[in-house]
């Protein structure tokens, strides 16, 4: 009889685990809020909180739209459309 659970390391937790020491810093970095009090104990909770609909939330704002000067040069792929990027305020209409 199979239980309905999960084996095995989800397949973001075992990227996050093939990680290096400076790309896993700057995951941790960019999503603070997966690392916050209480610590993650596993790389496996890690992944989890990264996942969680609230987490995922926080970090779509600060992504770079696919058409940005940002993307990588093989992007975007056929079929897909491409916004232009917002207007830049003059400096003097900074604040």
């Amino acid at each position: 009889m199979k239980s309905g659970k999960k084996s095995g390391k989800s397949t973001l937790a075992a990227w996050l685990h093939r990680l290096g020491a400076e790309p896993l810093a700057q995951v941790l970095a960019a999503r603070p809020d997966a690392v916050s009090p209480p610590e993650p104990r596993s790389v496996s909770e890690l992944a989890e909180r990264l996942q969680r609909p609230g987490s995922v939330a926080l970090a779509l704002p600060r992504l770079a739209p696919p058409c940005s000067p940002k993307a990588p040069r093989n992007w975007p792929p056929p079929a897909t459309v491409c916004f232009p990027p917002p207007p830049r305020r003059p400096a003097s209409a900074a604040t």
